[in-house]
């Protein structure tokens, strides 16, 4: 990068940084967790925040730190929704029985097969 003639403009950024992380003790930039999704059946299609996606489960995708609703849709079966808070570096697991979700999936089935 350096045919940015910013570099002075960038040290008064970086000097800012600790306030910031001062008043919010878990800062959402750079903050990237990973949402891992499992659905029975498989190749559900997944939205986060109202946003389609091109993902189908089973996945495990980025997402950044902080609150999203997810939504799960498959044909034959009815929509699933779930807030879940992704948390910087951690990993959020979702797994959801897309016939009856109060039921865990059943094992042996699902998306493990090869």
């Amino acid at each position: 990068s350096s045919d940015l003639p910013g570099a002075p403009p960038s040290a008064p950024a970086a000097v800012e940084k600790p306030a910031v992380a001062a008043e919010k003790p878990a800062p959402v930039a750079g903050g990237d967790g990973r949402l891992r999704i499992l659905t029975f059946p498989p190749k559900a299609a997944i939205e986060v925040d109202g946003q389609s996606t091109n993902y189908k489960t089973p996945v495990n995708i980025p997402l950044a730190a902080g609150r999203h609703q997810i939504k799960l849709k498959h044909k034959g079966t009815g929509d699933y929704s779930k807030q879940v808070i992704v948390v910087a570096n951690g990993m959020v697991e979702l797994e959801v029985n897309m016939f009856n979700p109060d039921q865990p999936i059943p094992s042996g089935r699902g998306g493990r097969q090869p």
